[in-house]
């Protein structure tokens, strides 16, 4: 389906531009100011301009939106697609339900889903956030616990008495 729909874009095109080759080489067109000649090119090529638009514009719409015997159906990964999408709001594309029932759908959904999603990510976000201060307030801890056996093993092997041995207890 979709080579037929290149095939008839091709052929429109064919048609344009030898419309426009047959234009620009006429007798008529050779004496015209710019301005007058781009006038008459639009007024005379303008049908086939839009008979190329409106075929580009049916395949797109046949191929493109599943007017076609190859649409995509809706199975288990394309349906978690459009879900994960639709409660993200980040738009849905290619995959959306054709109905009005099934849009409307989509609409309810996603009233109750979109909020549904934001607290499920703040909570998540929350969590990781808990673990991360327990991580660093652990870590912490145990910096401080190594600081004061530092400390402590310093004072211990620290000299007691000075040199001469007059038994004054040194200041730290």
């Amino acid at each position: 389906m979709k080579a037929a729909q290149l095939n008839r874009i091709d052929v429109s095109v064919e048609k344009y531009v030898d419309r426009i080759w047959d234009l620009a080489r006429s007798e008529k067109y050779q004496k015209l100011s710019k301005s007058k000649l781009k006038d008459a090119f639009r007024r005379d090529s303008k049908e086939h301009f839009y008979q190329y638009v409106d075929t580009v514009f049916a395949a797109h719409r046949k191929y493109r939106h599943g007017y076609d015997k190859d649409a995509p159906s809706w199975d288990f990964i394309t349906s978690f697609f459009f879900t994960a999408t639709m409660l993200t709001s980040i738009g849905y594309g290619y995959v959306a339900p054709s109905t009005f029932s099934g849009r409307l759908f989509g609409v309810i959904y996603c009233l109750i889903g979109i909020p549904l999603t934001l607290v499920t990510v703040a909570n998540i976000a929350k969590f990781v956030s808990e673990c991360a201060f327990m991580i660093h307030y652990k870590c912490w801890k145990k910096f401080a616990q190594w600081k004061d056996r530092r400390k402590a093993f310093r004072h211990h092997h620290a000299a007691i008495f000075d040199d001469d041995e007059n038994e004054q207890v040194l200041k730290f």
